[in-house]
């Protein structure tokens, strides 16, 4: 098996590096705080990952938010999925960019500064055109693919057949368990009273990570006005 930091490919992408360390969010305590173990810390751990991922796909919705350093530049991530849908921002360094994904829709907007940080220098003359706009891809065309995957849940509690269990512990208000990935870079901890959802993915000791919150707050998505988007979804012919 192999546990893998949520939505860390995806600042990657923007980034282009991987990650090192960051201060960690505090969130409010899930409410399986008070639930009855559910027996998990027993298993081994191929077992946590299936109950894991089994679990995180039962939800209706969640939340996704922390903090992590990049080859330097600070990232902050908060990224809210219900389902198929999801939006959030991306904040690398103090520029920001919005994610918001419906059905098979993708938006992404930044200012013209962000994208020309962050695209190669070739397209730069261009970016003036997507500055502050909700820019529409094809979320299912593999060029996103790389984006779009770290919002699923396989991706999220991912296999990695060495990975072994840490000593049960309290994450955030809740008993947890940890499992370590094989190359002792993320550690990611799953509740061990109610559901056995995902609660926190983290790096080394004093690293920055992940927390996972808001199970089944509901959540509304609107798609953007036509007059704010730059459709460039349709100008690829999908």
């Amino acid at each position: 098996m192999r546990v893998l930091v949520p939505a860390v490919v995806l600042a990657a992408l923007l980034a282009g590096c991987s990650p090192s360390s960051g201060p960690p969010a505090v969130p409010a305590a899930p409410t399986e705080a008070v639930a009855t173990d559910n027996g998990i810390a027993a298993l081994p751990p191929d077992e946590i990952v299936s109950r894991a991922q089994a679990a995180l796909g039962k939800v209706s919705s969640y939340r996704m938010k922390g903090e992590l350093t990049f080859n330097g530049a600070m990232t902050k991530i908060d990224l809210q999925n219900g389902g198929t849908n999801v939006k959030g921002t991306i904040d690398v360094n103090g520029r920001t960019m919005e994610i918001l994904r419906i059905g098979d829709d993708l938006y992404m907007k930044a200012s013209e500064q962000f994208w020309k940080e962050f695209t190669p220098e070739n397209v730069h003359n261009m970016v003036h055109l997507l500055a502050d706009k909700y820019v529409k891809v094809d979320a299912t065309n593999e060029s996103f693919s790389a984006l779009t995957e770290t919002f699923d849940v396989s991706e999220i509690v991912k296999a990695d057949v060495k990975a072994t269990k840490a000593t049960p512990t309290i994450i955030n208000g809740t008993p947890a368990i940890g499992l370590v990935s094989s190359d002792k870079e993320s550690t990611l901890y799953i509740a061990t009273v109610g559901e056995p959802t995902p609660l926190r993915v983290e790096g080394k000791a004093g690293q920055g990570g992940l927390n996972f919150t808001d199970y089944g707050t509901p959540i509304e998505f609107s798609t953007p006005a036509s007059s704010e988007v730059f459709d460039l979804k349709s100008l690829m012919g999908g």
